[in-house]
């Protein structure tokens, strides 16, 4: 389970904690946390499903966090704008009595002509890709 993520791109921290992500300004020459208090708390709109796993994911010129939780919610938070609403997916199957998402990995290789994407893992026992180029 990974509950931390840093962006050296846009100098912040982000920790998961419950149903929200903490994220901390970087200090551009330490590289440090700036303060002991979060810059801004994000709200993920997942019901108040505990994250279970987070990762940086490099779109394009882009950079976000996904999330996923206990309820199958798959969330990108915009590091460029925190106070945008999150990308919403949902990682659920009809048959699967236990859709709890654990897994998250994402890619983007626009030399091979292979579009952004994200993959998620849960105990469906199933994959799922989220094609970021279509939706």
């Amino acid at each position: 389970m990974n509950l931390l993520a840093v962006s050296e791109k846009y100098r912040v921290a982000v920790i998961a904690v419950r149903d929200k992500l903490h994220c901390y300004e970087l200090d551009p020459f330490a590289g440090e946390i700036v303060t002991g208090k979060p810059a801004k708390i994000v709200d993920l709109r997942n019901d108040g499903s505990d994250v279970n796993n987070i990762r940086l994911v490099k779109c394009a010129d882009r950079e976000f966090i996904v999330t996923v939780d206990f309820a199958a919610h798959v969330r990108m938070i915009y590091l460029d704008d925190l106070d945008r609403d999150p990308i919403k997916f949902t990682n659920e199957y009809a048959w699967a009595a236990d859709n709890s998402t654990w897994s998250v990995d994402g890619s983007s290789v626009p030399a091979l002509g292979l579009p952004p994407r994200v993959v998620v893992g849960s105990n469906a026992h199933s994959l799922t890709i989220f094609n970021l180029e279509t939706g």
